[in-house]
């Protein structure tokens, strides 16, 4: 799940998940839209406090860097 249909999903703004990850908006704007790469951290502290929805591979997916078939290859 994208962060993006987690944030209508929950009902969350981007600010009060800006606050629990002690990041900008500007940041999780950014990442949203794909216009930066989330680190390792973002990457761990978005899928804790999404509960396991938004996950690495819904980054790579948006970012390009898999295809949602080589996704189905790594995930089982």
């Amino acid at each position: 799940m994208k962060i993006n249909e987690w944030l209508k999903e929950t009902g969350r703004t981007q600010k009060w998940v800006s606050e629990q990850l002690g990041i900008t908006q500007h940041r999780l704007s950014q990442l949203k839209n794909g216009k930066a790469e989330p680190s390792l951290r973002d990457v761990m502290d978005i899928y804790e406090l999404s509960n396991g929805k938004v996950t690495y591979w819904d980054w790579a997916e948006q970012l390009q860097l898999c295809t949602p078939e080589q996704r189905g290859d790594y995930v089982r």
